[in-house]
């Protein structure tokens, strides 16, 4: 590679197509603003005229900026020209740039009023994102290019996506073989998967696919179902004579060692297992013997049994199927695979088609469709009129960060300003050695083409850091100059640079420090996962040291004393942060992560899934898991306690069912802030050292829900769009779901290398430089170049070398992030280093063994950091031992808080409301699972044949369950006291209560529930509708009116149900009334809403009942159920007439059955009408 010219930023010309270098630290954001400076002045440009590209939205308002105070600051400085003492103020203070601009101006003062018309008009400046430059041009030349106005802007298309992958999932499954469909399953393919595989390749333009050979697959097909029928068949017919056979020569021991007995009931399992299930070819092939099924496998083959005897003998015929039943599954399974990969492939076309049609019909675009419609738009009929109109527009081009263009952008900017545009200027600024973002799309060999299209004499380097002290920029080139070809590629180069003595030394006890120090991971060998927690341990306890001896002012950095703002520790990934902020932790220091990453990728997020299950459902289940996650702050110990303390456990349940009610009346925000406040969750949080970044995520999580609940009405459609969310996380483009900070000054920094760049921090600690590993588990296919042409090869027979390559291009990005990483520091940088697997294939390993991956043992690579240490003179050193006491912060006096209390009640417009909500929060939102009962069972005398069963909220779900799981038709006892047993032992109930269970089912079962005499038992499955959601409309109602309502004699309903209307006094407000129905089922030809109570009463006799309906309120129930019904069977039931079709409510106290425990009522029609017209309006 040719060198490049240094960059002189007062003498360079301002015309045709330049480009400059701009090593890390070298002043790449002041070089844009001088060239921008010098644009207005000698170009006499106007702001408007000038276009300005960064890659970020915080780069672009960092450049706007920085721009905009140079253009104030030299004005200042012109207008004091004539003045000796302002003259010399700005020689003293810009003597290579400023001052001699100021000598060379003819007229000072006319540049003056230049410059400050610039900056007041600096608003209308062209600084743009990539994004924001295209969505600019698009608007103000719509129709040159073609663009369809009107269309709304998505920050994250993974929804319209996820749509898209579930139309070509019903596509493909449509026309699938059973087969392959089963097989497609069991590879765990989805709509889902398929969104989050190969969401990251429809955007690459030219991207090239090379395919697997699939092979007979009909022929393949066929074999393998016979082989599998033929095996199966005489497995189940001789399998249990042939494993007779075997463990009685195994117990005499006639095998070789090669079959032992543990080995072939492993063995015999697997088998049992494959030919017990579905013909799927499920085998896994042996790692040693390619071709050959696992040894596990073959063990049972007839051959290899025989083999294996010591004496011989005829083996059973059913094992001398095994072996062609295996090779038939290889070979339809390697056919399989490849048939995938094809799928794959295709669907990347298909996939990125689809998602542009439906884009279009959603009226919808990306802000990568604007990179698409504007190259599109520049290549087509009108492209050369749009071209000439936005060089117009704009007169010159600052483009910055140009490493990170991909193939599109470079389109783009090639044919708006390449060297091919005539009268046009462009000044394209990166650093090739900071391309890092190949993950976004941006490649390197784009940026490598558009330098080999600038004139060799207009490519410029700047050649002087101003970040990092002389001996820092010392040991980094100290450091890469170890290998040969640093960066791996013949075209990049370390250039070296000069530095400014300006910045202040790290000293301790007044002994100025190495600037490149190394923290030795000790003398022996180490895992990853052992190197993880010592390099993280030992990383914590010097940064520990550090600012223990910065408060006692032993430590500083030039004058001031070191504190935590002043150090920031970089990795490559958030798992590895999120140790480290661990082991901070443990040494009392303070920290914060910085990071683009999503609320959605952190535990707090995933946590809360588990919150929201539990309030939009308050069953046992989903509330014991909400209060397993680490938010509810629960030990093991408390949480069983907890389950087992009937009261407490039912006041907990209450708790969960009042938030509930808070979810569906007032929303997601509402809920979950009263969960936070009143469960004591945000008190404990605030407590923990990293309590402050959760609080902070959980109030962001909880206002994108809240904005979520507009877009999706329900709370199904609200837990499907959060965990879509979750899904994404790592994905997600939208900045609203960008972590917010917490306070973070005077705190370590814990940043990822990517969001690191461009960024400076006086002491960088980077623990994890040893790992080697290249490729993420996710990344199974090989992602390379050749011969120009990017290829993802999905199995082809040159996979293996594309696998090469692309493990020669990752370690060629691992290079470039380790410069991005080591060019952070302003005054020191600290490494963990030591003998770690696969650390000759990390970025720093390959490099300091001369650019080659070898393993180093310990010694060799202490040897080899001293022959460093010792070559760098001061520069690098061993890191000095510190006192290892804690950094911990003094603790502050304890502040109590107190929230304020609103003193009257707030009336809302609109709410979910529920049988629950209704009866002021007595019941369990559904389904209704008998949450409250009588008083103890411990005292009350029985009544009911079963009052001895287990009585309490888990027993009424319990209950629900069996009849939710038996089928009513089945009379097979045993089957019945078995999954009783089970769901008893699901729900933590001793076993030895399945019989009484099981008699409970049969007693509901078979107790004649009509006048007919029907029995449940015999309902069919058509005929019966378990848990019966609905939901309907719902007007605010006063209850004296439906105490009035329910005391009309004509309805012959007992006078206690009216009195207990009237004791209500819940706010009913307008909104949508939701509930579940037990049971719905026909008998007798009539249809009628059943519900299972297992409330333990005193009197199961039509008294008792009567007092716990009222009580409980279960009338209300039960009609608010018959009118849902009623308007259900109007609308599904063409010929339905109510006096015929209606039956009416049967409440089924299970524990007075089947002498006792039933309630029995039919509501005229013209009850449930005025009931309707009462709760909506209206009879529907």
């Amino acid at each position: 590679m040719s060198a490049a010219h240094p960059f002189e930023a007062l003498s360079a010309p301002l015309d045709g197509l330049n480009l400059i270098e701009a090593s890390a630290g070298t002043g790449k954001t002041w070089t844009i603003a001088a060239l921008y400076a010098r644009l207005v002045l000698e170009r006499e440009l106007r702001p408007e005229q000038i276009l300005v590209v960064t890659y970020t939205k915080a780069a672009t308002a960092e450049l706007r900026g920085r721009i905009r105070a140079r253009l104030a600051e030299l004005a200042d400085a012109l207008e004091g020209a004539d003045e000796p003492a302002a003259l010399a103020h700005v020689q003293e203070r810009d003597p290579h740039f400023l001052y001699p601009l100021l000598l060379s101006r003819p007229d000072p003062a006319a540049d003056a009023r230049r410059l400050r018309a610039a900056v007041s008009g600096f608003d209308a400046a062209a600084v743009f994102t990539i994004h924001g430059f295209c969505r600019r041009a698009l608007g103000e030349h719509a129709l040159a290019a073609g663009l369809e106005l009107g269309r709304e802007f998505l920050a994250d298309e993974a929804e319209v996506l996820q749509a898209v992958a579930d139309q070509a999932w019903k596509a493909e499954t449509a026309t699938a073989t059973p087969s392959w469909l089963n097989w497609l399953i069991e590879q765990r393919q989805s709509p889902d998967s398929w969104a989050l595989t190969l969401r990251g390749y429809l955007n690459q333009p030219g991207l090239q696919l090379a395919l697997p050979e699939i092979g007979a697959l009909d022929e393949r097909e066929a074999r393998f179902e016979n082989a599998f029928a033929a095996a199966s068949q005489a497995w189940a017919s001789q399998g249990e004579a042939a494993l007779a056979w075997l463990w009685a020569r195994t117990e005499a021991g006639e095998f070789k060692g090669s079959h032992r007995k543990d080995w072939l009931h492993g063995s015999v399992a697997a088998w049992q297992q494959w030919l017990g299930g579905l013909p799927l070819p499920k085998v896994k092939e042996d790692d040693k013997a390619a071709g050959q099924a696992e040894a596990k496998l073959r063990r049972l083959y007839g051959r290899e049994l025989a083999a294996a005897l010591k004496t011989p003998a005829e083996v059973p015929a059913v094992f001398q199927l095994l072996e062609p039943l295996a090779e038939a599954a290889l070979a339809l399974q390697q056919s399989y695979t490849a048939q995938l990969a094809c799928l794959h492939a295709r669907l990347i076309g298909e996939l990125g088609e689809r998602l542009v049609e439906r884009k279009a019909q959603l009226g919808v675009m990306s802000f990568h469709d604007l990179l698409i419609e504007l190259d599109a738009a520049l290549a087509g009929e009108g492209g050369p009129q749009l071209c000439q109109a936005l060089q117009n527009r704009y007169h010159a081009a600052l483009i910055d960060e140009f490493q990170d263009t991909d193939p599109l952008q470079f389109r783009i900017f090639d044919r708006l300003f390449g060297a091919g545009s005539d009268g046009t200027t462009a000044f394209l600024v990166g650093d090739p050695k900071q391309a890092i973002y190949a993950f976004r799309g941006a490649e390197l060999h784009a940026y490598l083409a558009a330098r080999d299209g600038v004139p060799h004499d207009r490519r410029y380097s700047l050649d002087t850091n101003r970040r990092s002290t002389p001996a820092l920029v010392q040991a980094i080139e100290q450091l890469f100059n170890c290998a040969p070809q640093p960066f791996l590629l013949d075209e990049l180069d370390y250039p070296s640079v000069q530095a400014l003595p300006d910045k202040p030394l790290l000293y301790i006890d007044g002994q100025p420090q190495a600037a490149l120090n190394w923290l030795w991971l000790g003398d022996a060998a180490l895992g990853k996962g052992e190197a993880g927690e010592r390099a993280a341990e030992q990383s914590a306890r010097q940064i520990a040291g550090l600012l223990s001896l910065g408060r006692d002012g032993r430590a500083r950095l030039g004058e001031q004393p070191l504190a935590g703002g002043d150090i920031a520790v970089l990795a490559s990934s958030h798992a590895e942060l999120q140790a480290m902020q661990a082991a901070l932790t443990r040494h009392g220091v303070a920290s914060v992560r910085i990071s683009r990453q999503s609320v959605f990728d952190t535990e707090e997020a995933r946590d809360l899934l588990q919150i929201l299950n539990a309030l939009a459902e308050p069953g046992e289940r989903s509330v014991r898991t909400a209060l397993a996650t680490p938010l509810a702050g629960l030990s093991g110990d408390e949480l069983y306690r907890l389950l087992l303390d009937e009261p407490a456990w039912e006041a907990m349940l209450a708790e969960f069912r009042r938030w509930h009610a808070l979810l569906l009346g007032r929303g997601a925000m509402a809920a979950l802030s009263a969960w936070l406040h009143d469960s004591g969750t945000a008190l404990r949080l605030a407590g923990w050292q990293d309590g402050e970044r959760r609080l902070t995520n959980l109030l962001h999580l909880f206002e994108l829900l809240e904005l979520a609940r507009q877009d999706h009405p329900g709370l199904g459609p609200l837990l499907g769009w959060y965990r879509q969310e979750l899904a994404n996380a790592a994905q997600g483009e939208d900045d609203s779901r960008l972590m917010r900070l917490e306070s973070d000054a005077a705190r370590v920094k814990l940043v990822t290398i990517h969001a690191a760049k461009g960024l400076e921090y006086p002491l960088v600690f980077c623990p994890f430089l040893w790992n080697g590993q290249l490729f993420k588990k996710s990344e199974t296919l090989p992602l390379c170049h050749e011969q120009g042409v990017t290829v993802l090869d999905f199995g082809s027979p040159r996979q293996a070398i594309r696998w090469e390559l692309a493990g020669q291009e990752r370690l060629a990005e691992k290079l470039r992030l380790l410069y991005v990483a080591l060019t952070r520091p302003r005054t020191a940088c600290f490494i963990a280093w030591g003998e770690v697997n696969e650390m000759a294939q990390s970025a720093l390993g390959w490099l300091l063994a001369g650019g080659v991956q070898r393993q180093r043992s310990a010694a060799e690579l202490q040897a080899e950091l001293t022959t460093l240490i010792d070559a760098g003179e001061t520069a690098m050193g061993w890191a000095a031992p510190l006192p290892e006491r804690a950094a911990r912060e003094r603790a502050q006096e304890p502040v109590t808080v107190e929230l304020a209390h609103l003193g009257r009640r707030l009336h809302w417009q609109w709410r979910m409301s529920s049988f629950s909500a209704l009866t002021a929060g007595v019941h369990a939102e559904a389904p209704d699972y008998d949450a409250l009962t009588a008083p103890a069972a411990t005292d009350m005398p029985p009544a009911g044949r079963f009052d001895s069963f287990p009585a309490g909220p888990r027993a009424g779900v319990l209950l629900h369950s069996l009849f939710e799981e038996w089928d009513f038709n089945r009379r097979d006892r045993a089957a019945l006291e078995a999954l009783a047993g089970r769901l008893l032992a699901a729900h933590g109930f001793e076993t030895h209560w399945a019989p009484m269970a099981a008699d409970m089912v049969e007693a509901a079962l078979y107790t004649p529930l009509t006048d007919g005499g029907a029995r449940l038992a015999d309902v069919p499955t058509g005929q019966r509708l378990i848990e019966l959601e609905f939901t309907f409309a719902l007007l605010p109602f006063s209850w004296p009116a439906l105490a009035a309502l329910l005391a009309q004699p004509a309805y012959g309903l007992p006078a206690v149900f009216a009195e207990a209307a009237a004791s209500l006094h819940a706010d009913v407000a307008k909104g949508y009334l939701k509930g579940f129905i037990d049971l719905s089922c026909q008998l007798d030809g009539r249809h009628y809403i059943l519900d299972w109570k297992s409330n333990r009463l005193t009197d199961y006799g039509e008294a008792g009942l009567l007092a716990a309906m009222a009580d409980e309120h279960y009338y209300l129930q039960a009609l608010i159920y018959c009118v849902a019904l009623h308007r259900y069977l109007k609308w599904r039931k063409p010929d339905y007439q109510y006096a015929q079709h209606f039956g009416g409510a049967l409440y089924l106290f299970l524990r007075g059955l089947p002498e006792a425990g039933l309630w029995r009522y039919q509501p005229p029609l013209a009850l449930l009408e005025a009931l309707e017209v009462l709760l909506c309006g209206s009879v529907s």
